[in-house]
Parts: structure tokens; C-alpha cells; sequence
């Protein structure tokens, strides 16, 4: 469920009022005044598998090229909150892992182009080229040197979106469940080109990420309420922030993914498979 700090008023409190916004300012440098950009969470029951099996990064925050994590204000920093004890969280491969592996399409291709511009930053988007190019061999890369972490109630992993990542594998016995709300400085900027229940900031992603002003400068600042600093003598805040679009249009987009989702649990279950098998 995309953005429910919107229309919940204990997420809205938990991501604008916890501790989070002021890691992300730290992480992001020079005390940055922060916003919170975008909220995520899932919970799913015993023996449901990964929502999303594959890797993939979050390129409905990472927006900007495809940037190293050494650029926070670009990436966007992004918290993976644990809900429950014992809990297998998501698999990550950290950036050192990611560049070995564009390292290895080097010796392979001779071509350095992609990592030395992954390394500066200057990467337009994720290179699938090189990922393409060594076929398999990344694959058994990325499964070698994934992190497997297991969190209890409350662990928090800080990650950039831009990180290749996959849903946590599937556990027969427990619940799995986390918060992933994601946060930029004032002056970074997001047009949401992506995503479901997109927060209507008046920010038309059709121009482009370069026309889209200061997230502190959007037409619509309720969408990217300030966590840091903050005055906690203002007392209760109701957000009045809107969807972009409608709420019928959202629930359709959402039930899609859902009945997908539900979908592939029941060819698991017809064929005997481990839904991470699929």
C-alpha cells in the first residue's frame, strides 16, 4: 500500500514525528532540512511468498539517472522498518557487490564506460545492458553476494531505493511485514513519474525531473510534509494532502496487482511449489 500516511493518521504521526527524519537528514548531509517524500508497506500472512521475487530497484523514488548511493539527495534515503521478531527481511546487494559485478562485464567486454560512470554518478538510468551481457553469470553473482538479513520488531535497515533488492523469501511459519517510508532534502526534487497513489503536489511529471521546482517549492507542500527540523510545539497536524489520482482508479491499479499477487500463490500451491521457485 503506497502513501497511507495520507488517509492514517498513526502512519502519518510515525514517519513525520520518529526519529527517522533526522537519520535521513544526517545521511543526507549539511543538517538538511527533510521531507518525507513517499510511504510503502506490506504485511503478508505465513506461506506467502515474495511480492516481488525478482531484483529490482525502487524507481519510483530513484528518478534521477541511476546514481551510487553516495548521492543521497538524488537516490532519496528509504528505511525498512521490521513489524515483527525473527523476520527475514529483504535481500540486498550492497553497492560494492553491484560494482563487482559491472567490474566483471568489464573484463569480460573490455568495455568501462558503465562503471566508471556508475562510480561518478553520471549513469542515466540502471545499465541492463551490462547486466544482460553477462546473462546468468550475474544472476549466480548477485545470489552469492546478496545480504540475508533477520530483523526483530523495530530493526530498521537505511538503504538507498536505487539499491538492487528482492522481497523477503517466503516463511511457512511467520508473519513478514514492514514500513518503508522515504525521505528527501528541501532541495532535492521528486516528480513521482511512477507509483500508484501519487500524492498530487502539482508538479506535472510530464516535464520532466529537471522542470520540477524544490521539494520545499512545490505547489502543493502538504505532499512532502517537513520531519527536520521540526517544531513539536505545533501540536496535532491534519494532512490535507490529495491523491493525483482517483480513488477509483487507484483501487483498480491496486486489486490488478493484488489478484497477480494471489495469482501466483495459488499456482504455487497447485504445482508444489515454494512461491520464491516461480
Amino acid at each position: 500500500e503506497g502513501n497511507a500516511w495520507m488517509i492514517h493518521d498513526s502512519a502519518f504521526d510515525f514517519f513525520t514525528y520518529s526519529p527517522l527524519g533526522s537519520i535521513a537528514s544526517q545521511l543526507m548531509g549539511e543538517d538538511s532540512d527533510t521531507h518525507l517524500v513517499r510511504s510503502w508497506h506490506h504485511i503478508r500472512k505465513p506461506g506467502m511468498g515474495p511480492r516481488i521475487a525478482q531484483p529490482h530497484y525502487d524507481g519510483i523514488e530513484c528518478e534521477d539517472g541511476y546514481p551510487p548511493a553516495r548521492f543521497p539527495k538524488r537516490t532519496k534515503v528509504k528505511f525498512y522498518v521490521a513489524l515483527f521478531n525473527e523476520m527475514a527481511a529483504m535481500l540486498v546487494l550492497n553497492q560494492t557487490s553491484f560494482e563487482n559485478i559491472l567490474n566483471v562485464y568489464t573484463q569480460r567486454t573490455g568495455e568501462n564506460e558503465t562503471v566508471k560512470a556508475f562510480r561518478e554518478g553520471t549513469l542515466p538510468g540502471f545499465p541492463f545492458h551490462a547486466l544482460f551481457g553477462l546473462g546468468t553469470e550475474a544472476l549466480e553473482l548477485m545470489s552469492r553476494d546478496k545480504l540475508s538479513p533477520i530483523l526483530n520488531l523495530g530493526d530498521v535497515i537505511a538503504h538507498s531505493p536505487c539499491l538492487l533488492h528482492r522481497s523477503a523469501p517466503s516463511d511457512r511459519k511467520a508473519h513478514n511485514g514492514f514500513l518503508g517510508p522515504s525521505y528527501g532534502s528541501a532541495d532535492g526534487r521528486y516528480a513521482g513519474f511512477t507509483g500508484s497513489r501519487q500524492c498530487a503536489s502539482g508538479v506535472d511529471p510530464a516535464l520532466g525531473l529537471a522542470a520540477a521546482p524544490r521539494i520545499d517549492s512545490v505547489p502543493h507542500l502538504e505532499c512532502f510534509p517537513k520531519v527536520y527540523p521540526i517544531d513539536a510545539s505545533r501540536g496535532i497536524v491534519e494532512t490535507k494532502a490529495q491523491f493525483r489520482t482517483s480513488g477509483i482508479i487507484d483501487y483498480v491499479a491496486n486489486q490488478g496487482w493484488a489478484w497477480s499477487y494471489v495469482g501466483l500463490e495459488l499456482k504455487a500451491k497447485m504445482f508444489g511449489l515454494a512461491r520464491d521457485e516461480l
